[in-house]
Protein backbone atom coordinates (compact mmCIF):
# COMPACT_ATOMS: atom_id res chain seq x y z
CA UNK A 1 0.00 0.00 0.00
CA UNK A 2 1.25 2.82 -0.80
CA UNK A 3 1.33 5.98 1.73
CA UNK A 4 0.87 9.73 1.42
CA UNK A 5 2.31 12.59 3.45
CA UNK A 6 1.06 15.95 4.26
CA UNK A 7 1.82 18.33 6.46
CA UNK A 8 -0.16 21.99 5.91
CA UNK A 9 -3.58 21.83 4.01
CA UNK A 10 -5.20 25.56 2.38
CA UNK A 11 -3.44 29.12 2.48
CA UNK A 12 0.37 28.64 2.07
CA UNK A 13 1.29 32.51 2.23
CA UNK A 14 1.81 32.92 5.45
CA UNK A 15 5.75 33.91 6.20
CA UNK A 16 5.55 31.06 8.56
CA UNK A 17 5.22 28.68 6.43
CA UNK A 18 5.59 29.71 2.30
CA UNK A 19 9.51 28.88 1.82
CA UNK A 20 9.37 25.47 3.67
CA UNK A 21 7.24 23.83 0.46
CA UNK A 22 4.32 22.07 2.22
CA UNK A 23 1.23 23.25 1.71
CA UNK A 24 -0.85 21.57 -0.52
CA UNK A 25 -4.66 23.69 -1.47
CA UNK A 26 -7.73 22.49 -0.11
CA UNK A 27 -8.96 22.42 -3.39
CA UNK A 28 -5.98 20.19 -4.45
CA UNK A 29 -6.26 17.74 -1.54
CA UNK A 30 -10.23 17.66 -2.15
CA UNK A 31 -9.40 16.62 -5.48
CA UNK A 32 -6.99 14.12 -4.45
CA UNK A 33 -9.17 12.53 -1.63
CA UNK A 34 -11.57 12.23 -4.12
CA UNK A 35 -9.10 9.50 -5.76
CA UNK A 36 -7.49 8.16 -2.83
CA UNK A 37 -11.28 7.04 -1.88
CA UNK A 38 -12.03 4.96 -5.53
CA UNK A 39 -8.23 3.54 -3.98
CA UNK A 40 -6.37 1.66 -0.57
CA UNK A 41 -3.60 4.45 0.61
CA UNK A 42 -2.25 5.30 3.84
CA UNK A 43 -2.86 9.13 4.43
CA UNK A 44 -0.28 10.94 7.13
CA UNK A 45 0.35 14.03 8.01
CA UNK A 46 3.16 15.37 9.75
CA UNK A 47 4.12 18.33 12.17
CA UNK A 48 0.29 18.73 13.93
CA UNK A 49 -0.61 22.47 11.93
CA UNK A 50 -4.08 23.52 12.68
CA UNK A 51 -4.58 23.17 9.24
CA UNK A 52 -5.04 19.56 9.73
CA UNK A 53 -7.64 19.92 11.75
CA UNK A 54 -9.43 22.42 10.65
CA UNK A 55 -9.54 22.24 6.53
CA UNK A 56 -7.95 18.52 6.11
CA UNK A 57 -10.50 16.92 8.77
CA UNK A 58 -13.70 17.71 7.34
CA UNK A 59 -12.75 16.66 4.14
CA UNK A 60 -11.57 13.24 5.51
CA UNK A 61 -14.47 12.66 7.31
CA UNK A 62 -16.49 13.77 4.14
CA UNK A 63 -14.62 10.50 2.01
CA UNK A 64 -14.16 8.21 5.35
CA UNK A 65 -10.23 8.10 4.71
CA UNK A 66 -8.47 6.98 7.79
CA UNK A 67 -5.41 9.19 8.11
CA UNK A 68 -2.49 9.46 10.93
CA UNK A 69 -1.38 12.53 12.50
CA UNK A 70 2.52 12.96 13.52
CA UNK A 71 3.27 15.71 16.05
CA UNK A 72 6.54 17.40 17.21
CA UNK A 73 5.50 18.52 21.28
CA UNK A 74 8.01 21.28 21.27
CA UNK A 75 5.72 22.88 18.20
CA UNK A 76 2.47 21.46 19.90
CA UNK A 77 3.36 23.34 23.31
CA UNK A 78 5.16 26.38 22.07
CA UNK A 79 3.11 28.05 18.77
CA UNK A 80 6.04 27.31 16.24
CA UNK A 81 8.66 25.39 15.66
CA UNK A 82 12.24 26.62 14.32
CA UNK A 83 11.45 25.91 10.60
CA UNK A 84 8.31 28.58 10.77
CA UNK A 85 11.00 30.94 12.70
CA UNK A 86 13.59 30.13 9.85
CA UNK A 87 10.88 31.06 7.12
CA UNK A 88 9.84 34.08 8.84
CA UNK A 89 13.70 35.19 8.59
CA UNK A 90 14.14 34.36 5.08
CA UNK A 91 11.04 35.93 4.01
CA UNK A 92 12.23 39.47 6.15
CA UNK A 93 15.80 39.68 6.07
CA UNK A 94 17.72 42.42 3.81
CA UNK A 95 20.64 40.96 2.16
CA UNK A 96 23.09 41.97 4.41
CA UNK A 97 21.05 40.68 7.57
CA UNK A 98 20.74 37.22 5.90
CA UNK A 99 24.78 36.79 5.09
CA UNK A 100 25.32 37.87 8.25
CA UNK A 101 22.54 35.14 9.87
CA UNK A 102 23.80 32.40 7.51
CA UNK A 103 27.35 32.99 8.83
CA UNK A 104 26.23 33.30 12.32
CA UNK A 105 23.94 29.87 11.70
CA UNK A 106 27.25 27.79 10.52
CA UNK A 107 25.36 27.15 7.30
CA UNK A 108 26.89 28.74 3.93
CA UNK A 109 23.25 30.14 2.52
CA UNK A 110 23.56 32.26 -0.32
CA UNK A 111 20.55 31.56 -1.56
CA UNK A 112 17.28 32.19 0.40
CA UNK A 113 16.42 28.86 0.61
CA UNK A 114 15.20 26.82 3.78
CA UNK A 115 17.46 23.36 2.10
CA UNK A 116 20.47 24.00 3.40
CA UNK A 117 19.72 24.64 7.23
CA UNK A 118 18.53 21.55 7.56
CA UNK A 119 20.80 19.32 5.17
CA UNK A 120 23.80 21.13 7.49
CA UNK A 121 22.58 21.75 10.32
CA UNK A 122 25.08 22.85 12.92
CA UNK A 123 24.04 21.92 16.64
CA UNK A 124 22.97 24.08 18.68
CA UNK A 125 24.73 27.21 16.24
CA UNK A 126 21.67 26.96 13.86
CA UNK A 127 19.19 27.43 16.56
CA UNK A 128 20.83 29.81 18.60
CA UNK A 129 21.96 32.16 15.35
CA UNK A 130 17.60 31.83 14.55
CA UNK A 131 16.50 33.10 18.32
CA UNK A 132 19.20 35.74 17.95
CA UNK A 133 17.91 37.10 14.89
CA UNK A 134 13.75 36.43 15.49
CA UNK A 135 12.29 39.50 16.02
CA UNK A 136 8.49 38.70 14.14
CA UNK A 137 5.43 37.91 16.01
CA UNK A 138 4.18 35.50 18.59
CA UNK A 139 1.92 33.01 16.24
CA UNK A 140 0.41 29.47 17.07
CA UNK A 141 0.34 27.24 14.01
CA UNK A 142 -0.17 24.11 15.35
CA UNK A 143 -3.20 22.33 16.97
CA UNK A 144 -3.74 22.37 20.81
CA UNK A 145 -4.67 19.78 23.01
CA UNK A 146 -8.51 19.99 23.01
CA UNK A 147 -8.41 19.55 18.97
CA UNK A 148 -5.88 16.95 18.85
CA UNK A 149 -8.22 14.97 21.35
CA UNK A 150 -11.13 15.39 19.34
CA UNK A 151 -8.87 14.31 16.30
CA UNK A 152 -8.21 11.30 18.15
CA UNK A 153 -11.67 10.30 19.22
CA UNK A 154 -12.78 9.36 16.05
CA UNK A 155 -11.84 5.99 14.92
CA UNK A 156 -10.69 7.16 11.34
CA UNK A 157 -7.65 8.47 13.26
CA UNK A 158 -4.64 7.98 14.89
CA UNK A 159 -2.01 10.00 16.56
CA UNK A 160 2.05 9.16 16.31
CA UNK A 161 5.03 10.72 17.08
CA UNK A 162 7.67 13.03 14.95
CA UNK A 163 10.55 13.92 16.98
CA UNK A 164 10.34 16.21 20.45
CA UNK A 165 11.97 19.41 17.97
CA UNK A 166 12.27 18.09 14.60
CA UNK A 167 15.98 18.51 14.32
CA UNK A 168 17.72 16.69 11.67
CA UNK A 169 18.79 13.38 13.65
CA UNK A 170 21.66 12.76 11.60
CA UNK A 171 23.06 16.49 12.63
CA UNK A 172 22.58 16.43 16.57
CA UNK A 173 25.05 14.89 19.14
CA UNK A 174 24.40 11.25 19.52
CA UNK A 175 23.63 11.92 22.69
CA UNK A 176 20.08 13.50 21.82
CA UNK A 177 18.84 11.42 20.01
CA UNK A 178 17.11 9.19 23.09
CA UNK A 179 15.01 12.14 23.83
CA UNK A 180 14.46 13.71 20.82
CA UNK A 181 13.07 9.58 19.81
CA UNK A 182 11.60 7.67 22.79
CA UNK A 183 11.67 10.36 25.51
CA UNK A 184 9.27 12.94 23.28
CA UNK A 185 7.56 9.27 22.18
CA UNK A 186 6.63 8.92 25.99
CA UNK A 187 6.11 12.63 27.28
CA UNK A 188 3.67 12.92 24.11
CA UNK A 189 1.71 9.72 25.61
CA UNK A 190 1.67 11.88 28.67
CA UNK A 191 0.11 14.83 27.37
CA UNK A 192 -2.24 13.56 25.47
CA UNK A 193 -3.53 11.26 28.18
CA UNK A 194 -3.52 8.26 24.77
CA UNK A 195 -0.57 6.38 22.98
CA UNK A 196 1.00 7.50 20.42
CA UNK A 197 0.54 5.17 17.19
CA UNK A 198 3.96 4.98 15.68
CA UNK A 199 7.04 7.19 14.90
CA UNK A 200 7.82 9.28 11.70
CA UNK A 201 11.34 10.35 11.30
CA UNK A 202 11.71 14.33 10.86
CA UNK A 203 11.95 15.63 7.59
CA UNK A 204 11.75 12.03 6.30
CA UNK A 205 15.70 11.61 5.44
CA UNK A 206 17.00 8.24 4.76
CA UNK A 207 20.45 9.50 6.07
CA UNK A 208 19.14 10.13 9.73
CA UNK A 209 18.58 6.45 9.73
CA UNK A 210 22.22 5.89 11.30
CA UNK A 211 22.40 2.76 13.97
CA UNK A 212 21.70 5.03 17.16
CA UNK A 213 18.22 6.38 15.47
CA UNK A 214 16.96 3.20 14.37
CA UNK A 215 18.02 1.45 17.50
CA UNK A 216 15.86 4.58 19.33
CA UNK A 217 12.92 4.08 17.34
CA UNK A 218 13.03 0.27 17.39
CA UNK A 219 12.08 0.97 21.05
CA UNK A 220 8.64 2.72 19.96
CA UNK A 221 7.45 1.32 16.50
CA UNK A 222 8.23 -1.93 14.51
CA UNK A 223 8.95 0.31 11.23
CA UNK A 224 11.14 3.39 10.52
CA UNK A 225 8.85 5.67 8.25
CA UNK A 226 11.21 7.75 5.98
CA UNK A 227 10.20 9.89 2.42
CA UNK A 228 13.37 12.13 0.91
CA UNK A 229 16.90 11.08 -0.60
CA UNK A 230 19.46 8.71 0.35
CA UNK A 231 20.31 5.15 -0.32
CA UNK A 232 17.77 2.56 0.90
CA UNK A 233 18.92 1.42 4.07
CA UNK A 234 18.37 -2.71 5.23
CA UNK A 235 18.80 -2.86 9.22
CA UNK A 236 17.42 -6.01 11.18
CA UNK A 237 15.59 -3.75 13.53
CA UNK A 238 13.38 -2.41 11.60
CA UNK A 239 11.90 -2.05 8.54
CA UNK A 240 12.00 0.46 6.25
CA UNK A 241 8.14 2.41 5.12
CA UNK A 242 9.23 4.80 2.91
CA UNK A 243 6.18 7.86 2.12
CA UNK A 244 5.37 9.77 -0.95
CA UNK A 245 5.36 13.58 -0.42
CA UNK A 246 2.96 15.40 -2.60
CA UNK A 247 1.85 19.10 -2.65
CA UNK A 248 0.91 20.04 -6.10
CA UNK A 249 -1.98 18.69 -8.45
CA UNK A 250 -0.10 18.86 -11.52
CA UNK A 251 2.62 16.81 -10.14
CA UNK A 252 0.70 14.43 -9.10
CA UNK A 253 -0.94 13.42 -12.21
CA UNK A 254 0.79 10.87 -12.98
CA UNK A 255 0.47 9.02 -9.85
CA UNK A 256 -3.46 8.99 -10.45
CA UNK A 257 -3.69 8.13 -13.60
CA UNK A 258 -1.37 5.33 -12.51
CA UNK A 259 -3.44 1.48 -12.60
CA UNK A 260 -1.89 0.91 -8.87
CA UNK A 261 -0.16 3.32 -6.59
CA UNK A 262 2.33 0.71 -5.98
CA UNK A 263 3.42 0.70 -9.20
CA UNK A 264 4.20 4.03 -9.27
CA UNK A 265 5.66 4.27 -5.74
CA UNK A 266 8.29 2.07 -6.97
CA UNK A 267 9.69 4.05 -9.72
CA UNK A 268 9.68 7.60 -7.83
CA UNK A 269 11.63 9.62 -4.66
CA UNK A 270 9.47 12.35 -2.94
CA UNK A 271 11.33 15.74 -3.22
CA UNK A 272 10.65 19.04 -2.25
CA UNK A 273 7.46 18.27 -1.65
CA UNK A 274 6.16 17.15 -4.90
CA UNK A 275 7.65 14.15 -7.09
CA UNK A 276 10.84 13.20 -9.41
CA UNK A 277 11.60 10.48 -11.33
CA UNK A 278 14.61 8.40 -10.33
CA UNK A 279 17.43 7.79 -12.61
CA UNK A 280 17.73 4.08 -12.73
CA UNK A 281 18.11 1.74 -9.78
CA UNK A 282 17.41 2.62 -6.47
CA UNK A 283 19.09 5.93 -4.56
Amino acid sequence: MATIIYHHIGDGSSPFINRLDITTSADEFKKQLEHFAKTKVEITFDDGYSSAFEVALPLLQEFQIPATFYLNLAALTSGTSWLNKLSYLINTLSDGHWAQFSRDAGVAAPARNVYPFWKFFDYPKTLEAIEKWYSGPATTLFMDRKQILELASDPLFKVGSHSRNHWPLHRIPRELIHDEVVAHHHDLEKYLGIKPSGFSIPFGLREDATDNVIKCASQIDDCLRTSFGGKAFSNPLLPEKQRIGISDWARLGTLLSAPKLETFRERTLPFGGGLRPLKGGSQ
